[in-house]
């Protein structure tokens, strides 16, 4: 696991990382950007479209929590950017 810059010949000297350790980095950077991206509802005349926001964080987060098989706390996740995010699915399918 690499979380600073290094020289090739440093990079070759760096063991591999567990996948638990891995896994413990991406919770932490997640859990950190919930903490301080914007909560802005999703609105389609945004000025601030393509910007990343809470909910994608949060989506993010929740693939992973799903990823690991633990449900009880993706849901609560997804169940946020439902009720919160200003985002919908569309009427129609062909849509």
């Amino acid at each position: 696991m690499v979380t600073e810059p290094v020289t090739p010949p440093q990079a070759k000297l760096i063991n591999r990382s567990s996948v638990d350790d891995m896994y413990k980095l991406i919770y932490a950077d997640l859990q950190f950007s919930t903490s301080v991206l914007s909560r802005t509802r999703f609105v389609s005349t945004s000025t601030e479209l393509g910007r990343p926001t809470l909910w994608a964080s949060e989506a993010l987060l929740a693939k992973v929590y799903l990823t690991r098989g633990d449900k009880t706390s993706a849901i609560p996740l997804l169940g946020d950017i439902i009720l919160n995010s200003g985002h919908t699915l569309l009427t129609y399918y062909a849509d």
